[in-house]
């Protein structure tokens, strides 16, 4: 079964997310938020990098890993 992911809106929360090719200082505040309220994060060598950059609530960081490794085409 597929997890559902929630697009993100004005109201709402992300429950997982994939950043991709961004920008350091583009993430790097949001790194620390999300990693303060317990977010699970995750990259290439199991570092968040700007690269690519896997995060999700801890309930459901298996399912989203598995599913981010089969789309992603390089090795997470």
């Amino acid at each position: 079964m597929c997890p559902q992911f929630r697009a993100p809106t004005r109201f709402t929360r992300f429950d997982a997310g994939l950043l991709w090719h961004t920008k350091l200082w583009d993430i790097a505040a949001g790194l620390l938020v999300a990693a303060e309220a317990g977010v699970v994060l995750s990259g290439p060598d199991a570092a968040p990098t700007p690269e690519l950059t896997l995060a999700a609530a801890p309930a459901l960081w298996r399912e989203f890993f598995d599913v981010a490794a089969a789309a992603v085409p390089h090795p997470i």
